[in-house]
């Protein structure tokens, strides 16, 4: 998970297996091991678990070039 904007955030893989996508975690129900996440990531979803920091640079350095 990577925090940015306020929020927290992870990536999924899409549905083709060719990007993901960021997807907002609601950080008001924290555990011991981290946050619980209803409805928003399921067991069948691919979330990147190395890298998440990686993708989010390239997601804003894309954003902010295209400015």
């Amino acid at each position: 998970m990577v925090r940015t904007e306020g929020s927290g955030w992870v990536y999924v893989l899409n549905e083709g297996g060719e990007a993901f996508t960021r997807v907002p975690v609601p950080l008001d129900r924290p555990t011991e091991s981290g946050w619980f996440v209803a409805k928003v990531v399921t067991a069948t979803n691919n979330v990147v678990v190395i890298g998440a920091q990686t993708l989010l640079s390239e997601e804003l350095k894309a954003s902010l070039s295209s400015d």
